[in-house]
Formats: C-alpha cells, structure tokens, sequence
C-alpha cells in the first residue's frame, strides 16, 4: 500500500471508530423524555401552549420524542419522578429539596437572567383592606384571633419562607386561631379577598401574574410582608439517567433562547407575565444542586423536611 493512502485510511479509522463510539452513547439515551409540568396556577390551555414550545425545541435538539405531563400540584410530581414515571420537570425552589431528597433528582437549570444570575422572586404576606391590619405588629398583637392560610405544603414563597419568618417573630403556628393549607397560591389570594381568611402567603409572582391578567387590582389587598430574594423554580431531571444526556439536556435549555427564539417567546409567555424584571433580559441558565442549600439548611431548621418524608 502507497505510504501516501496511508493518513487518509488513519482518518477513516478514526471517524469509524468516533461513530462507533457515539452509538454506544446514544443507546445509553432514553427513547422518549418524559417533561412533567404543574398546571395548578396555570391554565392549562396556557400550559400547554408554552411546553408546546419547549417540547418542539427539546425534540429537534435532542433527536429524540419529547412527552409533556400535565399534573396538578408538586407533589404528584414528585410522586411520579419517585415511580420514574417522569424523567425531567419544572419544580419550585422547596419542592425541588424534597425531589431531591426522595426522588433521586437533580438540578440542572433555572430561570435567570442574561448575566447569569438566577430570577429571584419574593414571598409575601397579604390581608384585604377590610381587615384593619395595617402591620406584622398588628399580626402580632392579634394573632390568637387571626387565620392564615399557607398555599401548596412544598411551596417556597407560599409556606416554607412566610413560616420560617413568622416563626423568628415567635409566630408559630399554634399562635394563630387556625392555619391551612389552599395547596395554590392563586386560591390563598382570593380567600383572603373575600374575607374568608385574614392573612395569606403568596408568592408576589402570582400576583403579578393576575394584575397582568385583569384578574385583580392593587387597591384589593395590602401587602404586611416580603420576604428576601429567592432562587427561582429549578428544571430538575432523574439522576440514574445517563451523564452525557443529561449534560446535552442541561446545554440545550441554556441554549433554548438563543438558537431558537420563536419556541422560546411560546415557553416564555407565563415568565412574562410573572416577572418584575425585563422580559428580554431573561433566559434559561445551568444550575446545581449547591444553589439550594440556603434553602435546604431553612427547612431542615424548621423540621419541614422531616414532615414531607
């Protein structure tokens, strides 16, 4: 054989040898990826449009099927990543520790904005106008006499961050006449407009979300309240699943604004109308499990971990 043949048959080898191998990493990956998404403050005609969006880009990336799961409340989700009846899905911050703790998940993006820092958002604490409290001082003084209302037991904004502050002021909560749970933002703030209960924990998204909506007014409620910035909602994804494609999984969110911006402006619709921040600043960014141990060492603190086990 010519010598001069002979870098042109190394080069072959090499690219036979690269296919070869690259096929041994495919099988590794699942056939379908099974998204889970929470409609329980979302309409699900929105829900759907939006992951519309994700599952067209995620499969064109991928190269693989994409299902969207639709349930109600974080923890039937948690129940299905448990059963791995789900690979990947969209979590809040608490919610995201008890997957993580029960269900062998981790996380691998969430939403931020342009120069890398997570979204924050607040918790708050509202009343109706009606009530006469003007102030957590008033919560305090007449706290015995008061309901409140927490919202989905794994909420971050809606019980974890309202009850651990409340609980610093001495306001446990068996101070309080009664407390509960709406297991949804949206129905803690309407039971508190209607006078039905006297305080309620919401996350300060939601309510933006239905001011943006037409759905409530700024003169309805009076904010006593709001917590310190929190990390966003957490992509979590199972992690028995193969190392390179959660990897490949994790780039592709990161890169879903920017290669492609048509699906992104479908999946970004609800962070519009959620966000106090500029819509065009936001994206999707890496996370890690280490983002969440502020909020891992709260709750651990408060028992709460031990509660949902």
């Amino acid at each position: 054989m010519h010598k001069k043949f002979l870098p042109f048959i190394f080069l072959i080898a090499c690219l036979l040898y690269s296919a070869c191998k690259n096929s041994e990493i495919k099988s590794n990956y699942p056939e379908v990826l099974r998204f889970g998404v929470s409609t329980l403050e979302e309409d699900p005609e929105q829900a759907r449009y939006r992951m519309k969006g994700m599952k067209a880009y995620l499969e064109k990336e991928l190269g693989i099927e994409v299902e969207i799961h639709e349930v109600s409340g974080y923890a039937t989700i948690i129940e299905a990543l448990k059963s791995k009846k789900l690979d990947i899905c969209s979590l809040g911050s608490f919610s995201y520790i008890l997957a993580a703790q029960s269900a062998n998940v981790e996380a691998i993006s969430c939403r931020g904005t342009l120069n890398g820092r997570p979204e924050p958002y607040h918790g708050v604490l509202i009343t109706s106008p009606s009530s006469g409290l003007k102030s957590i001082d008033d919560v305090k003084k007449n706290a015995s006499g008061l309901t409140l209302a927490f919202g989905d037991p794994a909420s971050t904004s809606g019980h974890l961050i309202p009850r651990a502050y409340l609980e610093t002021i001495g306001l446990t909560n068996n101070k309080f006449k009664q407390t509960f749970f709406t297991n949804s933002h949206s129905t803690t703030f309407f039971t508190v407009r209607s006078g039905k209960t006297d305080i309620g924990c919401v996350s300060e998204s939601t309510i933006n979300k239905l001011i943006k909506e037409g759905r409530v007014k700024r003169n309805e409620f009076v904010v006593l309240w709001k917590s310190d910035p929190i990390i966003n909602s957490a992509i979590g994804i199972r992690k028995d699943l193969d190392i390179g494609f959660k990897l490949e999984v994790q780039k592709a969110l990161a890169d879903f604004r920017f290669k492609d911006p048509a699906n992104w402006k479908k999946y970004g619709v609800l962070i519009a109308k959620q966000t106090i921040l500029p819509y065009d600043s936001l994206c999707l960014i890496n996370a890690h499990d280490s983002m969440f141990n502020e909020l891992r060492q709260l709750s651990g603190r408060y028992n709460l971990l031990r509660q949902k086990r």
